[in-house]
C-alpha cells in the first residue's frame, strides 16, 4: 500500500513508453488495486464462481477464496468511483456489486484535482506520447539487460532518443548508467530527482542533440 500511487505510475510509465498500442481499462488511471472481497458471494463471474466451488472441496472455503481472487475478472467489474458521493457517483440506485475500498481518495474527481495524482501522470503520459513519433514508432532498445533490478530501454525514432529507466525493486538500489548532460528529465513518479533509483522508481528522458 505505501507505494500504490508509485506502481501505479511505473505500470502506466511502462504502458505509454513501450511499443504497441496502449489500452487503458477503466481505473488503471486511477491505480485502484484490486477489490478485498471478504467472501465467494461477492464474486459476479460464473467462472469465478465455478472455480471457486471447484478448489473448495479440496481446500476450504478461506484457501479456495485465496485461490480464485488472483485470477478473477470482477475486480475490473465494479462500478466506476466518479467522485466520493453516494455509491462513488456512479448511480443512485443499488449497484450489483459494491465499490472498491478508499473511493474517497481513489475517485476520479479527486484525482483530476490533484497535480500529483496517478490519473495527471497517466494524462501527462499520454499527451507526450501523442506528440512524439519517437515513443509510438521508435524502435526498443534495452540496456543493462543483465541488471534483474533495473528495467531499462531506449526508444529512438529519426534523430528522436528517449531513455527510460525503472527499478523493479522495492529497495533503493544504484543507477545503472549515469545520467549524462544531454538527458533531460521530462516525467518521473517521484517529485525530485535522487543519486540512486528509489523503490520503484521509473523516469523519462529526452535526449538533446
Amino acid at each position: 500500500p505505501i507505494y500504490r500511487g508509485i506502481l501505479a505510475k511505473l505500470l502506466g510509465t511502462l504502458l505509454l513508453t513501450l511499443r504497441g498500442t496502449p489500452i487503458v481499462y477503466q481505473g488503471e488511471e486511477l491505480g485502484l488495486p484490486n477489490t478485498r472481497f471478504a467472501s465467494a458471494t461477492e464474486l459476479c463471474s460464473a467462472q469465478a464462481q465455478r472455480m471457486y466451488q471447484e478448489l473448495r472441496e479440496r481446500m476450504g472455503d478461506a484457501a479456495a477464496l485465496q485461490a480464485v481472487l488472483p485470477v478473477a475478472c470482477d475486480h475490473a467489474r465494479l462500478p466506476m468511483p466518479w467522485s466520493a458521493g453516494l455509491n462513488g457517483g456512479f448511480t443512485g440506485a443499488t449497484p450489483w456489486m459494491r465499490l472498491n475500498d478508499g473511493i474517497d481518495y481513489l475517485n476520479a474527481g479527486a484525482q483530476m484535482e490533484d497535480p500529483k495524482s496517478v490519473w495527471n501522470h497517466y494524462r501527462r503520459l499520454v499527451a507526450q506520447r501523442k506528440k512524439s513519433a519517437g515513443l509510438v514508432y521508435g524502435s526498443f532498445n534495452p540496456v543493462f539487460v543483465k541488471n534483474k533490478k533495473v528495467f531499462c530501454y531506449f526508444r529512438i525514432h529519426e534523430g528522436e532518443k528517449w531513455y527510460v529507466e525503472i527499478n523493479l525493486t522495492e529497495r533503493e538500489v544504484a543507477r545503472p548508467g549515469r545520467i549524462l548532460p544531454s538527458q533531460h528529465l521530462v516525467l518521473s513518479n517521484y517529485d525530485a530527482p535522487a543519486r540512486s533509483l528509489r523503490p520503484y522508481e521509473a523516469n523519462l528522458y529526452r535526449l538533446q542533440g
